[in-house]
């Protein structure tokens, strides 16, 4: 059985951000212009914390683990 990532207020929270996609309990999609502007400023040596908070993400709700997964997707995709 999978443990929940988010709360249901965080779901709230984050379906209001643009940059995603599809959130629920167990996984956020970010949108394709988001993966891209991620992956230019990150190319350009902005970290990754930085790029999400300044793309309006709690960095409290989403932790530096989804951040650094997206990273790792971005890159061997």
């Amino acid at each position: 059985m999978s443990e929940n990532l988010f709360t249901k207020d965080q779901v709230k929270q984050l379906k209001t951000n643009i940059n995603v996609l599809a959130v629920n309990e167990l996984s956020i999609t970010y949108t394709y212009d988001f993966k891209m502007k991620f992956m230019e400023e990150y190319v350009k040596g902005i970290m990754p914390k930085e790029i999400f908070e300044t793309s309006g993400f709690d960095k409290a709700i989403i932790g530096m683990e989804l951040i650094k997964n997206l990273k790792c997707e971005l890159y061997y995709a």
